[in-house]
């Protein structure tokens, strides 16, 4: 194997938002007018951010890892919404982070701001997709403006499929866009 001993096979956020900045920064190519920007984590947290990383002058984005669901007992299936295997990703909850509030603000500044999600959950599969540029092929994005104002102070979520086009917000299931890379690309370069 690849990997020697005390590697993990779980996918890290930093691997994943390595791997999702440097797709999107080529993708860009002349676009660029600066390196992309990471906050710390103090700045992450103050007005103004909620993100994990600025690339270009307007594309803000919160990476999320995924849990892959692969069983038919989940409430995703049991309401009729989505059929294994599909990956979900938890937001803050409201009581314990700003973060979506603050990045709703971003996206009502005019700028384009998103979570971004692996449609995978393994080191192996980022790899591949890494190989092959498709790591941003191969994940969801949805707008904060999209999912609005968290309802209540329990834990929520969202689940997608992979190459879908719909999502769905939980508790109160809600039907989310999908957004895909060379949308994205295109808007943050016309900005």
């Amino acid at each position: 194997g690849r990997y020697g001993r005390g590697m993990e096979t779980r996918l890290t956020e930093f691997s994943y938002g390595y791997c999702v900045t440097e797709e999107f920064a080529n993708g860009m190519g002349a676009g660029l007018k600066a390196a992309p920007y990471f906050p710390s984590l103090y700045v992450e947290g103050k007005a103004g951010g909620g993100f994990d990383v600025l690339i270009g002058s307007a594309l803000f984005l919160q990476f999320k890892l995924c849990h892959e669901l692969t069983r038919g007992t989940a409430l995703e299936c049991k309401k009729g919404l989505l059929q294994p295997t599909f990956y979900r990703f938890w937001l803050h909850r409201k009581d314990q982070s700003d973060q979506h509030k603050m990045l709703m603000e971003l996206e009502q500044g005019g700028n384009q701001v998103y979570y971004i999600a692996p449609g995978f959950a393994d080191v192996d599969t980022l790899n591949k997709c890494y190989l092959a540029k498709q790591v941003l092929a191969n994940s969801a994005m949805f707008s904060p403006l999209d999912i609005g104002t968290l309802p209540n102070n329990e834990r929520h979520r969202i689940s997608f499929r992979p190459g879908g086009t719909t999502a769905y917000f939980l508790s109160d299931p809600r039907e989310l866009q999908l957004r895909r890379r060379p949308e994205v690309v295109s808007k943050a370069m016309d900005h």
